[in-house]
């Protein structure tokens, strides 16, 4: 899946639910990473965050963890 497709096909509400379900089931979160963005990244990101009211720390785990599945990242550690 390429980030286009990312784009192009957002997640739904239940497939978003699922993630969220998933994410508090799974490993914990332990680590901690800043990093910079552009302005126009960083509002959309809290602007996600406040539609979803989630924090954005998990909106980001979120993004972060579909474009590196895309890469070959395993979520599941297998």
């Amino acid at each position: 899946m390429s980030v286009i497709a990312l784009i192009t096909f957002p997640m739904n509400h239940e497939e978003r639910a699922k993630y969220y379900e998933q994410e508090v089931r799974g490993a914990p979160v332990t680590d901690h990473m800043n990093f910079r963005c552009q302005k126009r990244l960083a509002v959309w990101l809290r602007t996600q965050a406040m539609i979803e009211n989630r924090d954005v720390s998990t909106i980001i785990r979120r993004l972060i963890n579909i474009a590196a599945t895309a890469e070959g990242y395993d979520p599941h550690g297998c």
